[in-house]
């Protein structure tokens, strides 16, 4: 009775004058025999499956091991980038560039007091034991990040007309990911409906508070709201002069 497809079914009904009492109790008795004969033993199949095909796998994915595989893989970078560098040239680029950022934080880590003579990693794992980057772990505390995060998403979506000349016209909202699936789940964006009924969902997961430092949460919500999966998305179902098939978000 706890499992998220019966609670959404039996909240459905009960938004219903059409549906007696007495078809509600057969309905959901229905609903539970299905979960019970036909959900849960697919999903026994499923995780049976992948159980048995776990000795097969390697740590070794990648086209790199197949025939030819570093000079497929070139050429897919040039398909999908349309760059000339190989793929040493861009790994060598992307590791000159995490020293140059990490170069740049410690200077900020400076100013602000921290000592940063040990380096970057123990100056981010002194900030995730700093208890004044997180939130109460309460019911009001939880509250408060959902609030707080709808300010960030506010102040940022009031900042980018100089940057972005078409904006959706859904508007995106922050609520929390569902009790059911939020130990097995992590942020995630919802798109809005295609007909203007739904706005989007920017969903944050606040099972554990400390999984929220106060410093991470604009680059969430800028990566899962706005501009991020938001823009994308809804931009995207408002495109009316292309086919469904082209604007549809997967």
């Amino acid at each position: 009775e706890n499992n998220a497809l019966y609670t959404s079914f039996q909240l459905k009904m009960e938004d219903t004058d059409a549906i007696s009492v007495e078809e509600r109790e057969e309905f959901l008795l229905a609903a539970r025999a299905q979960l019970e004969d036909v959900v849960y033993p697919a999903y026994q199949r499923y995780i049976d499956y992948f159980t048995a095909l776990r000795p097969k796998s390697s740590n070794d994915a990648g086209v790199w091991k197949l025939p030819d595989g570093d000079a497929y893989y070139n050429y897919l970078l040039r398909v999908h980038t349309t760059t000339e560098m190989t793929a040493e040239d861009i790994h060598t680029l992307g590791l000159a560039e995490v020293a140059r950022i990490e170069g740049e934080m410690l200077e900020l880590f400076e100013a602000e007091g921290f000592d940063t003579s040990q380096g970057i990693k123990v100056m981010f794992d002194a900030l995730a034991q700093d208890e004044r980057f997180y939130y109460p772990d309460t019911q009001q505390g939880r509250s408060q990040i959902l609030q707080d995060y709808t300010s960030i998403i506010r102040e940022i979506d009031a900042d980018l007309g100089s940057a972005f000349h078409v904006r959706p016209a859904a508007a995106l909202v922050v609520e929390r990911v569902p009790a059911s699936k939020e130990q097995t789940s992590v942020a995630y964006y919802s798109a809005p409906a295609g007909d203007g009924s739904r706005p989007g969902v920017f969903y944050a997961n606040l099972y554990d508070v400390k999984a929220t430092p106060k410093y991470g949460m604009r680059t969430l919500a800028y990566h899962e709201g706005i501009p991020g999966h938001h823009l994308q998305a809804a931009v995207q179902l408002e495109l009316d002069d292309l086919p469904a098939f082209r604007s549809a978000v997967n």
